[in-house]
């Protein structure tokens, strides 16, 4: 009993800022013989009408809805509708969005449903460069009765384009109560000015004037791409754990703890600081040391180690990120899962982490705890429409995981963790994937311009 519908927004010649950028937000365009509003088309989605039964617009008599059923459904549009964004700073002056729309619930919608809207981002090539978390509304039943939704968000720097999803989602199949009809109409997303940006040269405070700051922001961005790093080009803190440091937590017999690094859900006996050849410790792969994940308690769970917010993989939303790493089963385990997964968590003011904003789910290296040959290597790649906008870095977790109260039999042991990308561009102004005389001379041509309008 799911239902999505998804609203596009409507492509414009020129972006327009405080202009509406839905086309065909009203639903009161369309084909009467096809039974289907202009721009927009239905995906699975066998009980989603054009309809005349309700309707928000001022003098007007068309919305979308979704009669809400298993599976999944769902209204998209036509391609070429999506909305045009301005990009924000530093590459333009595109500011926050004010995304709202109306909903009705045609009889009582289960507490189980999700009803609630998403925006994706894309950059001009095509690629999903970031989307907002679902934005749920909380009125389970309007009783009849159109209500309003809206928010304002603001896009990534790279967007070109926006997606409008607005859906409903009920997990629970057997709820008898997963009935009624959702509609919706009056699809609005309206971009403000960025504050005080007023060209692609404005990089730099303060906004609204070009000035020295503005050349020498440009200056230091040239310089910085030369010395960009590279997919090879390891971005995790003491990822070969050669680094070690006194903690009485950690297991007696080693006595140390890898340097920015912590062990979660930590069992006495469990999470160590490895040497190798210690302990029955295998040789490290690289250097001397390496992490250890087993469990010697009566019972399983879930364990393993990450590192902390400082030895965290700063990342851009624009170039494939890659994860690598090396594990080790010298006997064989009961584990039912052996793996590792990426978490893209912000950072707080405080150097902490805060909320996780992504994550690519558990990957799975081993689900029978077989013996490997030695160091076997693992390696993720992750496309940039995967990487959430809302983090600020990258957290490999390396862990084992045992279900029940069945204890752990043996050791894993990880090391050589990295995670590389290709550092984006920030002066290749004319973007052609160098940065060279060619972008100083477009860069000044923009900046000799002035601001337009003063």
């Amino acid at each position: 009993m799911s239902a999505i519908a998804v609203a596009m927004c409507g492509g414009l010649a020129s972006a327009q800022f405080g202009t509406e950028t839905v086309n065909n937000g009203t639903f009161e365009s369309g084909s009467v013989f096809l039974n289907m509003p202009t721009n927009w088309a239905t995906l699975g989605n066998p009980g989603g009408l054009w309809t005349n039964a309700f309707n928000h617009t001022p003098g007007g008599s068309r919305s979308i809805s979704i009669d809400i059923m298993n599976g999944f459904h769902a209204w998209e549009p036509v391609l070429e509708f999506q909305s045009e964004i301005v990009p924000p700073a530093p590459t333009s002056n595109g500011g926050p969005v004010t995304f709202s729309f109306w909903y009705l619930m045609d009889g009582e919608v289960t507490n189980t449903a999700v009803v609630g809207a998403k925006i994706d981002w894309f950059s001009a090539t095509g690629s999903r460069i970031g989307g907002t978390p679902d934005l749920d509304v909380e009125t389970r039943d309007t009783m009849g009765e159109w209500q309003q939704f809206t928010t304002e968000v603001m896009p990534p720097v790279g967007t070109t384009r926006a997606r409008i999803l607005l859906f409903t989602f009920a997990a629970d199949t057997s709820d008898p109560a997963a009935d009624g009809v959702v509609y919706y109409d009056d699809v609005s997303l309206i971009q403000a000015m960025g504050e005080g940006t007023c060209s692609e040269a404005d990089l730099a405070e303060p906004f609204g004037l070009l000035d020295a700051a503005d050349l020498m922001q440009f200056v230091g961005n040239a310089i910085s791409d030369q010395v960009l790093l590279t997919v090879d080009d390891n971005r995790i803190g003491n990822s070969s754990f050669e680094m070690g440091e006194d903690d009485p937590m950690d297991d007696p017999d080693e006595g140390f703890t890898p340097t920015d690094w912590f062990s979660f859900n930590f069992d006495p006996g469990s999470n160590f600081y490895a040497e190798a050849g210690v302990n029955g410790a295998p040789m490290a792969r690289t250097g001397d040391f390496m992490v250890r994940v087993a469990d010697d308690g009566p019972a399983g769970g879930f364990h393993g180690w990450a590192p902390d917010p400082i030895a965290a993989a700063p990342y851009n939303l624009t170039n494939p990120l890659v994860l690598r790493g090396w594990f080790n089963i010298p006997a064989q385990m009961t584990a039912q899962v052996i793996g590792v997964k990426v978490e893209f968590p912000e950072v707080t003011e405080e150097g902490t982490y805060g909320p996780n904003r992504g994550s690519t789910g558990d990957i799975f290296l081993s689900t029978t705890g077989a013996p490997t040959n030695g160091w076997e290597e693992f390696v993720v790649t992750l496309q940039p429409e995967e990487l959430p906008a809302t983090g600020d870095v990258a957290r490999p977790l390396v862990f084992l995981f045992q279900g029940g109260a069945m204890p752990i039999v043996g050791d894993i042991y990880f090391d050589d963790i990295t995670i590389g990308q290709n550092d984006s561009r920030q002066a290749d102004i004319n973007e052609d994937e160098t940065t060279d005389a060619f972008d100083v001379i477009e860069f000044l041509g923009l900046y000799n311009m002035g601001c337009p309008g003063a």
